[in-house]
């Protein structure tokens, strides 16, 4: 259960902890065009920007991010992790 607390808009708390974000490490990505995670993101969070060589300038925006996780899952090189939103700052 979300319980929503007076302070900034889209943090929500849960079991009394700030809520997480997506964060990517780019030494992992393989920043391929078709990245599924990107895909399975349905609040849009991910910022997919085509370059060359098949190769893709993949973020995250934090105020779409709702940490839910389901983007951890279908990163296949594991370059995604959650993290508390007060340390993604």
């Amino acid at each position: 259960m979300y319980t929503e607390h007076p302070t900034t808009v889209g943090e929500y708390f849960v079991g009394g902890r700030k809520m997480r974000v997506a964060r990517i490490d780019e030494k992992i990505c393989d920043k391929s065009p078709f990245c599924p995670a990107a895909a399975s993101c349905r609040f849009k969070a991910f910022r997919v920007i085509l370059g060359t060589s098949f190769r893709v300038n993949i973020s995250i925006d934090e105020e779409k991010c709702t940490g839910c996780g389901v983007c951890v899952r279908y990163c296949g090189p594991g370059a995604i992790k959650l993290i508390e939103k007060e340390k993604a700052s």
